[in-house]
């Protein structure tokens, strides 16, 4: 390679892989726990930036503690109540269908 593609390749790839700024999450019981649990491994703004229905935070959840996330029963419990209120979505099927005629 070229010392002149060199050196903006390289400041291309320090760019990328810079660590993205820490986004703030909403306050509320289970915020301790993600950001000493689940901030070892990921940035913050990982977790806010995602809108998942209570069923898929179950699943990403405990994949992540069948990883090592460490988390207790009662920690995991307050970790899914805190995402499905903050950063939940409505599941796609409830109240999709039309009113059942009498």
């Amino acid at each position: 390679m070229k010392l002149r593609y060199t050196v903006p390749f390289f400041a291309a790839l320090c760019l990328c892989v810079l660590p993205l700024r820490a986004a703030d999450l909403v306050d509320g019981a289970g915020k301790a726990i993600l950001e000493q649990k689940c901030g070892t491994c990921h940035d913050t703004g990982r977790i806010s930036g995602q809108k998942k229905t209570r069923d898929a935070w179950i699943d990403t959840v405990s994949r992540m503690n069948d990883k090592g996330a460490g988390l207790s029963s009662d920690e995991f419990d307050t970790v899914i109540d805190y995402l499905a209120k903050n950063y939940g979505k409505e599941d796609s099927k409830i109240g999709t269908s039309a009113p059942a005629k009498k």
